[in-house]
This record gives C-alpha cells, sequence and structure tokens, in this order.
C-alpha cells in the first residue's frame, strides 16, 4: 500500500485519483494485480484523458475514454479496465489517431495478430468438409475468409453463397475476397435466402459481440439463423475470445456505449413518412446463443451452454 502512495504523489491529478481508486479497491480485496500494471494502466488512463480536449480527436474516441473514466470511477478493477480496453480498441481504426492510441493499438494488434487463422483452423477441423458442400455466408468476419483460404489450400471443393448483409453492404467485402482466393460466390439479396437454404450444408456467420445469453450482429441475422434452424442446418458463429463480453464488468451507461441501440437515422428508410407511422430502422440484433449450433473461437469449439461459462470466466488481454 505504501508502494502506491509513493507514485501518486508524483503523478497528475487524475494519476493520483485513479491510485486511489485502485488502491481503495486493493484495501477491499477487489484488486490483486502488481503496483508495476497498475502503474502504467493509471500513466496510459491519464494521457487518453488528455484527448478529450484535443479537437482533432473524434467524438466516438472521445465517448469511449468518457466511459473509461465512468468505468474508473465506479468499477476500479484492472480486469474490467482490461476488458474495457479490449472493446474499446476494437472499434477503433488505427489511421490517423494520436500517439497514444496508436501505440495501444501497435501493442494491441502485436497481441490478436493471426488469430482469425486459429478461428480458421479449428473451423476446418471441426466442420466436415471432406465431400463437396455448399454454405451460406452472411456478414463478414475475417475468420470466415481465412478459413475460405485455408479450403482452397487444401482443394476442398465448396459452393459459396454469401449475403449482401444490409443495412452496411458488409456481404460485398466478403464476397470479394473470397472470390479473389479463388472461390465462385453467389451474390444475393437477404431476401433471398429462400432460395438457397434447402440446398446449404451449413451456414458460417460472424458477429459484434458474445454475450452470456444471446450474440450481436447484424439486422437480419436473425432470420436468417431462425429460417436456417426451420430446415435444420447447422449454423456456425465464428469470431474470437475479445469479441466476449462479460456484462458484470460495466455499468449500464458503459456498457450501453459499448453494444448501443443498434439503430439508424429513419430518413434512411423513409425520408418524410407520414403521421402515426414509426420508423424503427435496426442496424444490428441481440440473437438468442440457443440458436447456434457451435461457436468456434481460436481458443476452442463451444455449443451454446458453454459459451456461458466462457463468458463467465472471460480473459481480457493483457494490454499493460
Amino acid at each position: 500500500m505504501i508502494e502506491i502512495q509513493s507514485i501518486a504523489l508524483n503523478s497528475t491529478p487524475l494519476f493520483m485519483d485513479i491510485f486511489k481508486q485502485l488502491k481503495e479497491a486493493v484495501s477491499g480485496n477487489k484488486l490483486m494485480e502488481p503496483i508495476q500494471q497498475v502503474n502504467r494502466i493509471a500513466k496510459t488512463v491519464d494521457a487518453l484523458r488528455s484527448l478529450l480536449k484535443d479537437s482533432k480527436v473524434s467524438q466516438s474516441v472521445k465517448d469511449m475514454i468518457n466511459g473509461l473514466m465512468t468505468l474508473i470511477k465506479t468499477r476500479p478493477n484492472i480486469a474490467g479496465i482490461n476488458h474495457y480496453f479490449n472493446h474499446f480498441l476494437l472499434k477503433l481504426d488505427p489511421d490517423n489517431q494520436p500517439p497514444v492510441l496508436k501505440e495501444l493499438l501497435e501493442v494491441y494488434h502485436e497481441r490478436w495478430k493471426n488469430v482469425d487463422r486459429k478461428t480458421a483452423k479449428l473451423a476446418f477441423e471441426h466442420i466436415d468438409f471432406n465431400e463437396e458442400v455448399s454454405i451460406l455466408l452472411h456478414g463478414h468476419e475475417k475468420s470466415v475468409v481465412s478459413l475460405a483460404e485455408l479450403l482452397i489450400v487444401e482443394g476442398k471443393k465448396v459452393k459459396v453463397y454469401q449475403t449482401i448483409s444490409r443495412p452496411g453492404e458488409e456481404g460485398k467485402q466478403q464476397a470479394e475476397k473470397i472470390a479473389a482466393i479463388g472461390y465462385e460466390v453467389h451474390f444475393m439479396e437477404d431476401n433471398a435466402m429462400g432460395q438457397v437454404l434447402p440446398e446449404i450444408d451449413y451456414v458460417l456467420i460472424g458477429c459484434e459481440l458474445i454475450l452470456r445469453e444471446d450474440f450481436v450482429s447484424h439486422a437480419g441475422t436473425h432470420t436468417l439463423i431462425a429460417s436456417a434452424k426451420y430446415y435444420k442446418r447447422p449454423i456456425f458463429l465464428l469470431a474470437d475470445s475479445r469479441r466476449i463480453l462479460n456484462t458484470k464488468y460495466f455499468p449500464q451507461n458503459v456498457l450501453s456505449s459499448i453494444i448501443g441501440d443498434g439503430k439508424l437515422p429513419d430518413r434512411s428508410i423513409w425520408k418524410k413518412a407520414p403521421d402515426n407511422i414509426k420508423i424503427d430502422n435496426f442496424s444490428k440484433e441481440q440473437i438468442p446463443n440457443y440458436l447456434i449450433t457451435k461457436f468456434i473461437l481460436e481458443d476452442g469449439v463451444y455449443t451454446p451452454e458453454e459459451i456461458k461459462d466462457q463468458t463467465d470466466k472471460v480473459m481480457v488481454g493483457k494490454f499493460f
């Protein structure tokens, strides 16, 4: 405890406040981490806070930094802070960022490089591609593209169907990458999936977040999965453990900033709607985990029941 106090005395006001919060957590046996890590986190947070006054920093970055400040004040737990950084950095575009964020992103990307290939390898080992199969893809997930690369190297015959994945049309990016690998891709509107589902062998999707009971993905994913379940087609969700979000670490307002409400402006689907028409323009949705056949992450293959355990004991990345 004396070591924490001595470091804090030589720090900025926010740095001192962070140490005060973390010191109280240690006193309450809520935090049992080395002081070196506390030191690094506090310095990083102090540097991030300075960005709030920088006019060149985007509002979304400022919102995430404010969420971090709230987390530190309400739940000063190193595991929670690491977990927040995980999702904070997952959302950031590395281009044109201030030096402190660039440095964080370099460490982050080094920690997680090739993770999509690890997930793809497990998918290749778990899903039966020994015979010619048809797969239906929705959205854009790096692990799925890596799986396509592995399948082409192994000489597997696969018929690929890809939805456009509205409203963001991410499916176009994935279709282009898989076509460039060497597979012919049958590209279609989301609402045309019923035309091909009866002949599909597997449905492969990604996601934004994995929660204990459900996961967050593009709007339209729920309809696709429900239709695939009707035809008794296996549904595999490919992602990595960064996507796991243990909600117990975060107060509601911080949690909301990570998940979001998933709504887009009304005018994007109806510019001048008549009176008494309420526009619900969803860009993403939360879907029950029990609809998924298997979750394939870089560290294992899990049933919906098993993914609950993974969420409860979420392993956060060590970024400091």
